[in-house]
């Protein structure tokens, strides 16, 4: 389904080029990113863009959404660009434009931002809550088991700079991940049974849950919360020391090495990061209904176009996107981090209600050297 929008989609971009503009193939599997590009289009008339849906056939431009340490293709070197042309102060200082090997490789577009789901009638608004006196409520039904996605988002949080091996072994930050995790859903028992709740309830929706105060809270992504039509839910964002972290995966944007219009495209980056374009953009977006994927389906990398526009089109998000350099990343994420993390963590934290403390470090080391020996023969 997502391959038939593509092509669609393309050829409503191709029935609007000129005769005569300079052609860029961007390769991309993103959908939302599709709208901004059609809106390229209808804005410039000597370069037009028409869209490769893979990653496997040649093209000048790439978007995608990962990890930047592992672009699905081979980026051209863009730190000239950026420090020369680019306006890298209009940037949250804080997401991600990371040299690796005295290079550029990439531009981030747009990141998402998890944070909790909750019933504004049980609640005060929460525009965000510190992630340790989250932790410490005494009392709270929220378990953290539902979602992976939390536990591996909590381990990030406590050890946001994964840069050497060293760092995945850290056995005090996993068994502090981990306690936490545990010492919430001992909470819990006070007011349910985790594995018969989940038995007889995990199967609605989490909405339903909390509207029910069946749960306190969810994890949930902010680019899915805006679709929800239920007025009484609230969002808050959970913080680390005062900061918001981006999700893991940002939408990225690089030059393929072996581009033959590197110019051509170095306009595309520098006017798809421009933030008047950005805005303006969002307006025209607007008047479609079904275009509700924020900005390329999160927040912008440029906090003007989260304050100004995203606020007067997303009224959920009035008063919650915070005006300051609150928003960071995780930095130096291994290339293999995806395969790391099905394949090692989250196996550890589904196992880990089943084991005492001191067999914890144990099982993860067995899973560590099991996923090193796959991936290093």
């Amino acid at each position: 389904m997502k391959k038939i929008i593509i092509i669609l989609l393309t050829l409503s971009i191709l029935s609007c080029v000129d005769k005569n503009p300079k052609i860029i193939i961007i390769g991309t599997d993103l959908v939302e990113v599709i709208p901004y590009i059609d809106y390229f289009n209808k804005t410039n008339q000597n370069i037009k863009i028409v869209i490769k849906n893979t990653f496997s056939e040649a093209a000048d431009l790439y978007i995608y959404n990962g990890i930047n340490t592992n672009p699905p293709f081979t980026p051209y070197d863009l730190k000239s660009f950026v420090y020369n042309e680019i306006n890298i102060n209009s940037f949250y200082t804080d997401i991600v434009i990371e040299e690796q090997n005295n290079t550029i490789p990439l531009l981030p577009l747009s990141f998402n931002v998890s944070g909790v789901i909750y019933n504004k009638n049980q609640f005060s608004n929460l525009n965000s809550i510190d992630i340790d006196q989250f932790l410490n409520q005494n009392s709270m039904k929220f378990s953290p088991s539902w979602s992976n996605n939390f536990i591996s988002w909590l381990f990030l949080i406590n050890r946001p700079i994964l840069n050497s091996n060293a760092n995945y072994l850290d056995s005090e930050i996993l068994l502090k991940t981990m306690n936490d995790i545990i010492a919430i859903n001992k909470k819990n028992e006070t007011e349910w049974d985790i594995t018969d709740f989940n038995k007889k309830y995990l199967y609605l929706s989490p909405v339903y849950l909390i509207e029910k105060k069946l749960i306190d809270y969810y994890f949930y992504q902010i680019s899915d919360y805006i679709k929800l039509k239920d007025k009484n839910i609230g969002f808050s964002f959970l913080t680390k020391n005062n900061l918001i972290y981006s999700n893991e995966k940002m939408t990225y944007i690089g030059i393929s090495n072996d581009s033959k219009r590197i110019d051509e495209s170095k306009y595309i980056i520098k006017w798809m990061l421009n933030r008047q374009n950005q805005i303006d953009f969002l307006k025209d977006a607007s008047i479609i209904p079904e275009m509700n994927n924020l900005f390329l389906g999160g927040l912008s990398v440029i906090p003007e176009v989260n304050n100004i526009a995203l606020g007067e089109y997303y009224p959920q998000l009035v008063n919650l996107i915070p005006n300051s350099n609150s928003f960071t990343s995780f930095k130096k994420l291994p290339n293999l981090w995806e395969s790391l993390k099905k394949e090692v963590y989250e196996p550890l934290f589904k196992q880990m209600y089943n084991y005492n403390q001191d067999q914890l470090i144990p099982l993860y080391l067995d899973l560590y050297n099991d996923w090193y020996k796959k991936n290093n023969k």
